[in-house]
């Protein structure tokens, strides 16, 4: 079941829960000490996708999971409604990303571990966002895998940021409100072939995404693919300190949560190709990393 997680402490996703509660597309408020439970008026699959309301999303566990579906009776995928703040990045921006922990675990879940990654979701905002004709002064940017929470489930963040101004910005909400409406509706299924991108920037824009496809296309013959899990430049630098041992560990969560053993390695964003190639080789039956 399509699951949607709000947290009132953040304020873009305050802003979009209040929007829908006040037009009555989160209705049936059931509060508990923790959390609060909202039925949805939209259907996806012909039931009730569900909303809640929790404390810090960042900070989810396996064991409210367990929770969350216990008191659903079903199996849940979660849609995080959240907003992300860059003191850097100044460019209002609508962004996807799946999440967990290369390293540390500064900002929520576990360390060293991985949420799966929602690849119905991604690929259904990923299309309908990479083109389009956006409200005015806002961009589309996959970001990188970064912090909680890492769960045993299915997990996509669906952003707007940097900053209280587009959180607060009513054409951005009404365009973010009325594309996940389309997703809700839309009974998407993933059709693309899932990779796992190791080494790039923090925010990946339509020009390096199109340029990592056309690059794979042309020298692996490797088409209709999808962005899963993303090691940036600097969780690489981190890993690059610790065993084989230790790595081969974290590469292993790394694939079974990016469902793909499609392993691509951008050079231009990494260092010590050889150790990283040799480890995934063979963690995974001998099976040759792409390099582009």
């Amino acid at each position: 079941m399509l699951t949607l997680i709000f947290s009132k402490k953040n304020v873009f996703s305050n802003n979009i829960l209040s929007n829908l509660i006040s037009n009555n597309i989160l209705i049936n408020e059931h509060p508990e000490k923790d959390y609060i439970f909202y039925d949805f008026s939209l259907k996806q699959n012909n039931n009730l996708c569900q909303a809640i309301v929790v404390n810090d999303f960042l900070y989810l566990t396996n064991e409210d999971v367990k929770y969350f579906e216990f008191k659903l009776n079903t199996k849940c995928e979660f849609l995080i409604i959240s907003s992300h703040k860059s003191e850097t990045q100044k460019i209002n921006i609508i962004s996807i990303h799946v999440c967990g922990n290369f390293n540390k675990n500064e900002l929520g879940g576990e360390e060293r571990s991985f949420s799966y990654a929602y690849l119905d979701a991604f690929e259904f905002f990923y299309n309908k966002l990479i083109n389009a004709e956006l409200p005015k002064d806002l961009i589309f940017n996959v970001e990188a895998t970064h912090h909680g929470p890492s769960l045993e489930r299915s997990v996509l963040y669906y952003e707007i940021g940097p900053n209280d101004d587009a959180y607060n910005n009513k054409d951005y909400q009404e365009y973010y409100t009325n594309l996940l409406f389309e997703f809700i509706k839309s009974e998407y299924k993933s059709k693309q072939k899932p990779i796992i991108l190791i080494g790039a920037p923090h925010y990946l824009d339509k020009q390096l995404i199109d340029s990592t496809k056309q690059k794979l296309k042309e020298k692996y013959n490797l088409d209709n693919i999808i962005l899963s899990h993303i090691m940036p430049k600097y969780s690489m630098n981190d890993l690059l300190t610790l065993n084989d041992i230790e790595l081969e560990l974290i590469f292993k969560k790394l694939i079974m949560a990016s469902q793909t053993d499609i392993i691509v390695l951008n050079k231009d964003y990494m260092k010590s190709l050889t150790r990283i190639c040799s480890i995934f080789e063979k963690i995974n039956k001998g099976r040759a990393c792409i390099i582009i």
